[in-house]
């Protein structure tokens, strides 16, 4: 998959967007998340004991307010409102000098409203955009607070123009909210999906027919074919890194968008099997965020889990190396060595690097083509290059046509896959993330064939949308490619493609339908039922560019790791922190990295 790089499915903005109180209402609201505020402080040693250790984020409890929440008396103590994290919403949208925000030093006391903390939460957030608006220099100064922390925390991209020169990454200015029960539901189905993954990978007969069809019209996926043959796959070590990318689905605009966040369920957008980005600089989100809210002078607590990918990542490069040595161990003294392969204009180095730094592995960064003027394979397969030897092949390219300039690339990467050294990924891994074999294993007659509990496939088809192929003559396969000609809202066209800027949506969608179905091209295309997000208001901090207050969407992956030799697996893990890419609701790409979306780190209801 490419770093950063999103095939997220969202619905217009008019489609999702709950109902608001007026601006009139600002102080009221204002005032009753000050009340929010005291009690906060009033409870904070019961919410230190209270935070949850199953998130690596930080986690809201939200408990329903009494009927009645009045203050009678301005020295009365505030009442109980129920535990709240320290790093909750209320804090993030309002806790800040009232002067700075309001102009005001003593706010007024008001009655509250009935309803549930969330409810109240859901206020509180508007009125904070809604006084951002109003404060333009405000926003243009938390703004560069922004972008000073994503520079120092390394959280960099490299100017596509200006060499040696680095921009800070797209951000979000402030936290995106989202449920502690459907990401724990994912959280808990990763090391399912490696091993589904794994598996499917090693199935050469499901792979191959699988992949037959698409790959008689793409010469990228039947290149990639013709080099899995020629492995013998189960007697190779193999380290995969994966992510499984997901959106959270309520197709019920009447919601509120806590209401919203509480009732809906993430849904698969799709499993990435190479080139996995932002392991290393969405470990950092939080701290990123976290200077934004000190300078709105918010208390924030580090999340217990953020930044576990990292040390998950690289600590699997560093046990891979050592399973390698182990079973080919060093001769002389040419050190084994860690090989990154990279593309020449590489852009997304310094999450790259943040990775193979945390390995603590000496390693080598070489493009395609430098690996093909200089690397051979010794009798016993070794891998080796400029005097050294690979005991690991680290992918940061290859996921699509371009990567590979020249039959030579391509006569490359078969010496790679030949060679006794560890891939991430194997050709096999790459393969069985295509969008062909993700809408088989949306089968449950496929799915059976490769997890055998009943409860776990289950769970992971809870998390599937619809998916056609295009080029099926089956009849419910026909029905839904009749409806995407009359309502192509409801879903988004796939080509079998890694990489922002491939699915077709809307009107887009229609043509490109039109040209292929009943072709043979049609062969390329997944039809998926499209995932409809509910939208949150966020400031999006993108360098050499105003921010912007937009409707935004978000989604999360959930990062794990796999490590074996056919069916002996010796690493099996995932990690608790979440990367979370937000971006405007009317951009149908994702990716970061190409410019269609921000980091951003999660806040988590914990009752939803």
């Amino acid at each position: 998959m490419v770093p950063g790089s999103v095939a997220s499915q969202t619905p217009s903005a008019a489609a999702n967007e709950s109902s608001s109180p007026t601006i009139s209402e600002e102080q009221h609201f204002l005032d009753l998340a000050y009340q929010i505020q005291r009690a906060n402080r009033a409870t904070h040693s019961a919410v230190e004991q209270s935070e949850s250790s199953e998130s690596s984020v930080s986690i809201i409890t939200v408990e329903t307010a009494p009927e009645s929440l009045r203050e009678e008396e301005e020295a009365e103590p505030v009442r109980e409102l129920g535990q709240i994290d320290r790093l909750n919403l209320t804090k993030i949208i309002l806790k800040r000098n009232k002067s700075r925000v309001t102009g005001e030093a003593n706010p007024r006391k008001h009655e509250t409203t009935k309803g549930s903390m969330a409810d109240l939460r859901t206020l509180a957030n508007f009125h904070v955009i809604e006084t951002l608006k109003k404060n333009p220099k405000l926003v243009e100064e938390v703004s560069e607070v922004a972008k000073d922390a994503a520079s120092s925390l390394g959280l960099l991209l490299k100017d596509p123009v200006i060499a040696d020169a680095f921009l800070p990454v797209p951000v979000t200015l402030l936290p995106s909210l989202t449920s502690h029960h459907a990401v724990h539901e994912v959280l808990q189905l990763q090391p399912e999906i490696n091993l589904l993954m794994h598996r499917v990978s090693h199935d050469r007969n499901f792979l191959t027919q699988s992949l037959a069809g698409v790959s008689s019209v793409d010469p990228f996926i039947k290149s990639l074919l013709n080099i899995y043959n020629q492995v013998d796959i189960d007697a190779q070590w193999e380290l995969d890194f994966i992510r499984s990318d997901y959106l959270l689905h309520c197709n019920d605009p009447t919601l509120s968008f806590v209401d919203a966040v509480k009732a809906g369920s993430y849904k698969q957008v799709e499993v990435n099997m190479i080139c996995i980005a932002f392991a290393g600089l969405s470990s950092r989100m939080q701290d990123v965020h976290n200077r934004v809210l000190n300078f709105l002078e918010c208390d924030v607590v580090p999340a217990e889990n953020a930044g576990d990918v990292l040390p998950l990542y690289g600590g699997a490069l560093k046990l891979a190396h050592g399973v390698y040595s182990k079973n080919f161990p060093a001769t002389g003294k040419r050190q084994q060595v860690l090989l990154t392969v990279i593309h020449p204009e590489e852009r997304n180095t310094m999450d790259q690097r943040m990775v193979e730094f945390e390995s603590g592995l000496l390693c080598l960064r070489r493009t395609f083509q430098q690996i093909g003027e200089r690397a051979t394979l010794d009798e016993e397969g070794r891998l080796l290059i400029e005097g050294l030897e690979v005991a690991v092949v680290y992918y940061r390219v290859g996921y699509a046509p371009p990567h590979y300039a020249s039959d030579k690339d391509w006569e490359t990467r078969l010496l790679i896959e030949k060679s006794s050294a560890i891939k991430c990924p194997s050709v096999a891994h790459q393969l069985s993330g295509f969008k062909k074999i993700q809408q088989e294993l949306s089968r449950p007659e496929v799915l059976v064939k490769f997890i055998s509990e009943k409860s776990v496939r289950d769970r992971m088809l809870e998390t599937c949308v619809g998916q056609w192929d295009v080029s099926s003559s089956a009849e419910e396969a026909t029905k839904h490619i009749q409806k995407a000609f009359q309502s192509p809202e409801l879903y988004v066209l796939k080509p079998n493609r890694e990489g922002g800027g491939n699915n077709f949506y809307d009107g887009q969608l229609i043509s490109r339908l039109k040209e292929v179905y009943q072709t043979d091209q049609a062969k390329e295309f997944i039809l998926m039922e499209r995932i409809l997000p509910p939208l949150q208001e966020n400031f999006l901090v993108r360098p050499q560019k105003p921010t912007e207050l937009l409707h935004t969407v978000s989604e999360i992956g959930i990062f794990g790791v796999i490590i074996a030799r056919g069916d002996e697996i010796i690493c099996n893990a995932f990690a608790k922190d979440i990367l979370v890419r937000t971006k405007a609701s009317t951009v149908g790409e994702g990716g970061v990295a190409t410019g269609y979306a921000c980091l951003s780190s999660a806040i988590i209801l914990k009752s939803a």
